[in-house]
């Protein structure tokens, strides 16, 4: 079973230095198993301290204990230099019961701390591994003290009130017979939530990053980040560039806790030359029709040097490297390579928030000029003169335009920016979190032979339509000609006293460009020793941006959005009308759909391509979006229904529709105008 799960590993890892260690952990077993007169021969310390990592990591019970009969290796002895961790600590933080019982059962230390100060208890109780934290309460009281002035107990009890940022949910939610229908859990999910109040929910968990402790946490992490690869450029110029903030802590769409950070690496190169060529009809769906290769002589830009580099300088960087706050702590896995990065584990252990567990995803990649044949789709920022290329695991080159996403998203009109975050709260009570427990990821599964995730679009294909779906609309004030004398602007998504471009430096929002030089996310000219202080440049240009983003961004357009209508509830469910956010956010998951205007009843999925470089990349599945469509427009028939026949007289179209009054037209997608 184990050397079936090794060999598994061996060919599923993408990292070159991940499979290395399942090969050589594969390699010690085999000899440990078979042949065990010869062990030691070919293995380096490295290589045992390696394979005992891994094995304590994944639960590997034999070949932990193989290791152990022939005393290579002290049980307290410190596998992971980023953390200080033995395997007594890796195998409570990643929920390994059986791993941790058997260390015990050889003396392993419950106390021993590791950089930071922490047990094995409080990882366990830091992952909400309960099963794991009760046996180590067992051997041990749980009052050690880490750096940040917590014991095991106390982290237990934060770990309950993260949580219960989280908690979505009521358990007796599910009927035992639905677990084995996929659509009954999906159905369940979705009908729990009260639509009537999605949109005030999606202002509660909306993260405010420009104020309180949600503000410090940001500070730190990109204050951290800063120092950690000003040294790594100082040991390897190749990564000497300026750090730039991306995803939904930019955007602003970020929800329940500041716990995950984007962060894009921006490099410049000389002498490189990108070229584009169209990938054969078998490659062209999987991967999309063009393929960008980069042609240089420089050795660190061949194959996936630029990539698997990043990964081998941050971690020769953190073996030893303690962080500044207290508050804040590295844990497992530390730091591990993503497909066209490094991904590092952060603790954070505050007043607002006793407990964070936060993931930052660092990417670094190569700004060139906009390649000629990749398309400039009509929400492209006017002057936007660049784009960026990421380096995969397989040695590929790949468009990357999460800068471009993040300065249109950012300056979304507020009526947009609510249909956001509706969206993404939606599909947050549909999933469970990556770093939830099993057996609460549980309540996302269905069974047949094994357990399933049920099939929820992803951020990707909500993004993707989201970003179509503005579009249709700026087309639609363009062709009524709304903005009249202006509506040459409105390429840029300006309507009133919204700003020309896109990104093009406003006050009040972080759209301009984070580079050097400029207010914003800028961390600093990396490499160059100029020190700058973080707290000033995170605090730089946000003046009535994010602070006002959940409350008063929605001032100027309230009348669009139709928010706080608090006169009339059934006002807002009129889906014909002007001002209802839920009859747009319909019009997004139907853009998921292969068939968008067909009857809910019909509705298929659809596989999405990227709004931005979507002829450089595959397609993801937007399964799950149909159910979801059906769901919404039952629920808004219900609550528009009865006030549409009070206030028109008029019918109400039934079921089959979008939800709407007979006068009502649908919104006309690209694809029914002949456009697509």
């Amino acid at each position: 079973m184990e050397t079936e799960k090794l060999e598994n590993m061996v060919l599923s890892l993408k990292a070159d230095h991940e499979k290395e260690a399942a090969q050589t952990a594969l390699r010690i077993q085999k000899i440990l198993f078979e042949d065990q007169t010869n062990f030691n021969v070919n293995f380096t310390l490295t290589d045992t301290r390696n394979t005992l990592l891994l094995a304590s990591r994944k639960g590997l019970l034999q070949l932990i204990h193989c290791m152990l009969q022939k005393g290579y290796f002290l049980v307290d002895e410190v596998l992971d230099d980023i953390c200080g961790t033995t395997a007594l600590h890796q195998a409570a933080s990643h929920g390994q019961d059986g791993c941790v019982e058997l260390l015990l059962s050889v003396g392993a230390n419950p106390q021993q701390g590791d950089t930071y100060g922490q047990t094995p208890g409080h990882l366990a109780a830091m992952f909400g591994h309960r099963s794991n934290y009760d046996l180590l309460e067992q051997r041990e009281t749980q009052n050690a003290t880490c750096r940040a002035g917590t014991t095991a107990v106390q982290v237990k009890k934060n770990f309950k009130k993260f949580f219960s940022k989280y908690s979505k949910h009521n358990r007796k939610l599910h009927l035992p017979s639905d677990h084995h229908d996929p659509k009954s859990i999906t159905r369940n999910l979705v009908k729990a939530i009260r639509l009537s109040k999605l949109q005030e929910m999606a202002k509660q968990i909306a993260v405010d990053l420009s104020k309180g402790e949600a503000l410090e946490v940001k500070e730190t992490i990109l204050s951290e980040i800063g120092t950690i690869m000003s040294k790594v450029s100082a040991a390897n110029h190749t990564y000497r560039g300026d750090l730039r903030l991306a995803g939904s802590s930019r955007d602003g769409s970020k929800l329940y806790t500041p716990n995950e950070f984007d962060i894009n690496l921006v490099i410049h190169e000389d002498d490189i030359e990108v070229n584009v060529s169209k990938r054969a009809k078998e490659e062209a769906s999987l991967k999309g029709l063009l393929q960008i290769s980069v042609k240089t002589d420089k050795a660190h830009l061949q194959g996936n040097r630029f990539m698997a580099g990043l990964y081998e300088e941050v971690h020769h960087c953190l073996a030893g490297h303690i962080l500044e706050d207290k508050r804040l702590s590295l844990v497992p896995p530390g730091l591990t390579s993503t497909q066209v990065g490094v991904a590092l584990a952060f603790a954070w252990q505050g007043q607002e928030y006793p407990l964070l567990l936060i993931d930052v995803d660092l990417v670094p990649v190569l700004e060139v000029p906009w390649v000629e044949q990749v398309s400039r789709p009509f929400l492209t920022p006017e002057g936007t003169t660049t784009m960026q290329l990421s380096n995969a695991a397989d040695g590929t080159w790949r468009c990357s335009f999460a800068l471009t996403e993040a300065k249109v998203l950012e300056t979304l009109r507020p009526a947009e920016h609510q249909v956001q975050l509706m969206g993404k709260v939606l599909l947050s009570r549909l999933k469970a979190e990556p770093w939830m427990p099993q057996h609460k990821k549980r309540f996302f599964k269905w069974f047949s032979t094994r357990e399933w995730n049920i099939a929820v679009p992803s951020g990707f294909c909500f993004k993707n339509a989201l970003l179509r779906w503005v579009e249709e609309r700026r087309r639609e004030e363009v062709a009524r000609g709304r903005d009249g004398n202006h509506a040459q602007d409105l390429r840029a998504g300006q309507e009133g006293d919204h700003p020309k471009e896109l990104g093009a430096g406003q006050k009040g929002n972080y759209s301009q460009e984070l580079g050097v030089g400029q207010e914003g996310y800028h961390f600093q000219d990396l490499g160059t020793g100029q020190e700058r202080d973080y707290s000033q440049q995170l605090e730089a240009g946000q003046e009535g941006g994010h602070s006002q983003q959940l409350g008063a961004r929605q001032d100027d357009d309230a009348q669009e959005s139709g928010a706080g209508q608090e006169r009339d509830p059934g006002q807002q469910y009129l889906v014909g009308g002007e001002g209802a956010p839920f009859r747009w956010l319909v019009q997004v998951f139907r853009l998921m759909c292969a068939n968008p205007v067909e009857s809910r009843e019909h509705l298929a999925t659809q596989n999405s391509s990227a709004y931005f470089g979507g002829d450089c990349e595959g397609r993801k599945s937007g399964e799950g979006a149909p159910i979801i469509v059906q769901c919404l427009e039952e629920e808004l028939e219900k609550l528009s229904s009865s006030s549409v026949r009070a206030k028109t007289g008029r019918p109400w179209r039934g079921k089959g529709k979008t939800a709407r009054p007979l006068h009502e037209k649908p919104m006309r997608t690209r694809q029914q105008q002949g456009k697509f």
